[in-house]
């Protein structure tokens, strides 16, 4: 006779069909669910894609707060997904997603999230006795691990 044991059953798997915020080191709702494949997901390109729309549609009117307030929430969905990207590499991505983070709070001071994430970035740097990267210009790229 045979017999299977399993061995690290933990119960059901959770449902990944809840609205409630992901838990730190998670990965970002858009995300959920995406292996790690060498390129950037499907849901990842959508977010570029929104986030330079937005870009672009915001530098034909740099004084409408409206836009300038989309495009930073763009930057931030956009920095999020990058910085819990599995198939990202790491050497790039906290400092791209950083960058993104910095830029929503110059287009917008009132986004609270950005600045949470700025401040969450930051600490890692720090506890990582590693230099916090100097302030740039957000890069779209999304290079897949060689």
């Amino acid at each position: 006779a045979c017999c299977f044991v399993l061995v690290g059953c933990n119960g059901p798997l959770p449902d990944t069909n809840t609205t409630e915020r992901p838990e730190a080191g998670s990965p970002h709702p858009e995300m959920a669910g995406t292996p790690p494949s060498g390129q950037p997901s499907e849901a990842l390109l959508r977010l570029r894609e929104k986030a330079l729309d937005a870009k672009e549609t915001y530098e034909k009117a740099r004084n409408d707060p409206k836009l300038a307030k989309e495009y930073a929430a763009a930057l931030v969905a956009l920095g999020d997904a990058i910085q819990n990207a599995p198939e990202l590499p790491r050497s790039t991505k906290f400092r791209q997603a950083l960058q993104m983070f910095r830029r929503a709070v110059e287009l917008d001071s009132s986004n609270q999230r950005a600045k949470e994430l700025i401040s969450l970035s930051e600490s890692i740097y720090r506890q990582m006795n590693r230099p916090i990267p100097e302030k740039e210009e957000p890069s779209f790229d999304l290079a897949p691990s060689p």
